[in-house]
């Protein structure tokens, strides 16, 4: 029999509009505090009905304002009890009569999904679980959808301090024998920290699985972080000389006091007390790592925050330099400067050989040099033998000393090819795969910049992608002083050009036919470009041969 579902207009005519408006408060607080089941902590505090307020009823020491207060408070719990009855009585009528309709259709949906094959019925359980609480609640449905789950444990493989110590126990448990991915950070000693498991605790259920760790992320600091000692001497005495057998990839974190000048603590450095056979991948934040027997492949570093000093740049690029020199193995190499590098700092680094290393990525911030100038970050580039190098990638964010939003009436024209082409590595000629994303964030400068290619004749596959707040960059023509081959560009992407984007494709695709042949067409893929129309570039590339987007 049908069963209609019932619209209830009468329901809101029962509800007293203040006690609602107490109630919408109240779970308003619940959405706001950290920890569930202390809805009412504030309501209790904000009416005087507190223990402590409550205790000076007993004593007779309370007043007229407290009184009313305490009244009124008790009112509105009145009235959201009222509040509550009514939505309880309706939400179970509801209940009732959608489950009429709607438990037959999940019956069948059960049937269904428990007549699959194992493998499907795994692939479906997966897509649908979000962590191991969900895992183990697909658990209970029955046998087999336990079974299923307890073939799932990598599920569970997650482990981080934010959760309970049963929560805990739990991942380690179900997760079986896969790796582990772990997070461990020096913050969970702070009392204030409560939602996270006491660092302690937490490696006494680690450590003793450390043989299964696949992944970790760690943040450590030194002694006087926040002042607060304790994980110091944890993670200084708890995780030194660990043997990680399955670490494939390390993201760590350094955090100082903030103190000028003050020196790594011995913790710092705690990874170099590993034996790591298998680590492939690593981060280092904040920190300049020291040699240690390793064979890592791909190398990301973000280098410490500076005062805004070169010459303290170039104290940590000689730090890079010699992990670098040990450091063979490595085939990907990542590297961020934070803060502005502002000065025309000269330094000279000894040539290393890299014999691995085929893809680099550089992402720097400049001030806008009035003459090219070497820097301490274009000296170590330069440094680096690479015989093996295919993709080069860099990010460059130039920047004025006026100041990033001032308006001025003649903006200063700045040519800022040669403090970019300063990071390209003297082996350019091996480069096939370049990418460019120049940003600019000052409306006092028009910069312009052009693609040395006569350095590039292996190029195969261009990016360009210019962006920021006055992203005025002009791409221009390149002016060799001899002739050349022209590099046999398969793929072009140009991105956010505003300035002269279609006199620059004329010119590639002009010496490109001139070197390759006028039937060769790179494949081009444009973007975001107000100064390149598609009509146009259809007319130059081919409708074949283009990719048009006006999307960002």
């Amino acid at each position: 029999m049908t069963i209609d579902l019932e619209l209830r207009r009468d329901v809101g005519d029962r509800i007293d509009e203040n006690g609602l408006n107490a109630l919408v408060k109240e779970f308003g607080y619940l959405s706001e505090t950290l920890v569930s089941g202390r809805m009412f902590d504030r309501f209790r505090r904000d009416n005087w009905l507190s223990n402590d307020a409550l205790s000076r009823f007993d004593s007779g020491s309370r007043g007229p304002a407290m009184i009313s207060m305490q009244l009124h408070g008790a009112y509105q719990l009145s009235k959201i009890l009222e509040i509550l009855e009514i939505y309880t009585t309706e939400a179970t009528k509801l209940y009732n009569e959608a489950m009429a309709r709607v438990g037959p259709i999940g019956l069948s949906i059960g049937k269904i999904l428990n007549g699959m094959p194992s493998e499907l019925l795994s692939l479906t359980v997966e897509k649908a679980c979000n962590g191991m609480r969900d895992l183990v609640k697909l658990s209970h449905v029955n046998h087999r959808f336990r079974g299923v789950a307890e073939g799932l444990p990598h599920l569970c493989s997650h482990i981080a301090p934010n959760t309970t110590p049963s929560g805990l126990d739990a991942s380690i448990a179900w997760s079986k024998n896969v790796g582990l991915q772990i997070q461990i950070s020096q913050y969970q000693c702070i009392p204030a920290n409560t939602r996270e498991v006491p660092l302690q605790l937490y490696l006494d259920k680690i450590i003793p699985v450390s043989h299964r760790w696949q992944s970790l992320e760690l943040l450590c600091a030194n002694e006087n972080f926040l002042q607060d000692p304790t994980g110091y001497v944890q993670i200084q005495t708890r995780i030194t000389g660990l043997h990680l057998p399955s670490l494939q990839c390390l993201e760590y974190t350094y955090m100082r006091s903030g103190i000028p000048g003050e020196n790594v603590s011995p913790s710092g450095h705690i990874y170099s007390t590993w034996r790591v056979p298998n680590l492939r991948d690593a981060l280092f934040r904040k920190i300049i790592p020291k040699p240690f027997a390793h064979s890592i492949t791909t190398l990301t570093l973000e280098l410490p925050h500076r005062v805004r000093n070169d010459e303290e740049l170039s104290h940590h690029l000689k730090g890079v330099h010699l992990f670098l020199k040990e450091s063979p193995s490595i085939e990907v190499l990542r590297i961020c400067t934070p803060f502005l590098i502002n000065e025309g700092f000269n330094v000279t680094y000894p040539r290393v050989v890299m014999p691995n290393v085929r893809n680099i990525s550089l992402r720097c911030t400049f001030v806008a040099f009035e003459d090219p100038k070497i820097h301490p970050l274009s000296s170590f580039m330069r440094s680096l033998n690479l015989p093996t190098i295919s993709e080069l990638r860099i990010e460059f964010e130039i920047h004025d000393k006026v100041g990033f939003n001032a308006h001025h009436t003649l903006a200063r024209e700045v040519d800022i090819t040669d403090t970019i082409l300063l990071l390209i590595p003297s082996d350019s000629h091996r480069i096939r795969t370049l990418s460019f994303e120049i940003v600019s964030n000052s409306y006092n400068l028009l910069p312009s910049f052009h693609i040395p290619f006569h350095v590039l004749p292996s190029l195969q596959d261009l990016s360009l992608e210019c962006s920021g707040h006055s992203n005025n960059i002009l791409l221009t023509s390149e002016r060799p002083s001899h002739s050349y081959d022209f590099p046999p560009i398969k793929r072009l992407s140009i991105y956010g050009s505003r300035k002269e984007g279609e006199s620059f494709l004329e010119q590639i695709l002009r010496l490109f036919a001139k070197s390759n042949g006028e039937e060769l067409k790179p494949l081009v893929d444009i973007k975001y470009c107000s100064s390149i129309t598609e009509a146009r570039a259809i007319e130059l590339v081919g409708a074949g041969s283009l990719k048009y987007s006006t999307a960002r």
